[in-house]
């Protein structure tokens, strides 16, 4: 009988998880990180952190920099300090607005691995980043 209930929760998990999950792509691209001042909702000082993406999805994305402060400012301070992201993808640039969820140091020791939460983004951008990502999926189905 608990074969039965694993294979069943297993077979939902396939079929569910999928659709509930958002899909991570894998994909290096130029990326550039600064703080937004939360009471005018604008880029702060020209201060950013480049780096590029390690992974990319519709509600998330995760980047390699080589410091996670910015000036004075730490990415992990107490009031989860918004981010605007500045990703060059293949056909333009796209920015967006995203909250730091967790870091680690990356595997290769020469930086940071921060996941961060997308928040906002123009419609605009936001149409051409859905197309990169759909576009990135038929190239690795394909």
């Amino acid at each position: 009988m608990p074969e039965l209930v694993r294979s069943v929760v297993a077979e939902l998990y396939r079929i569910v998880g999928r659709k509930s999950v958002p899909a991570k792509r894998t994909v290096q691209l130029p990326v550039a990180i600064s703080l937004v001042n939360q009471q005018s909702n604008v880029r702060g000082n020209n201060n950013s952190i480049f780096g590029f993406t390690h992974d990319v999805s519709k509600t998330g994305i995760s980047f390699i920099v080589s410091s996670i402060t910015l000036g004075e400012k730490h990415l992990f301070c107490n009031d989860a300090p918004r981010l605007e992201i500045r990703i060059k993808l293949p056909d333009g640039l796209v920015k967006m607005v995203a909250t730091t969820v967790r870091y680690d140091v990356s595997d290769d020791r020469l930086g940071f691995l921060v996941a961060a939460r997308i928040i906002s983004m123009s419609e605009e951008d936001r149409v051409h980043y859905y197309n990169f990502l759909r576009n990135l999926s038929h190239k690795l189905t394909s």
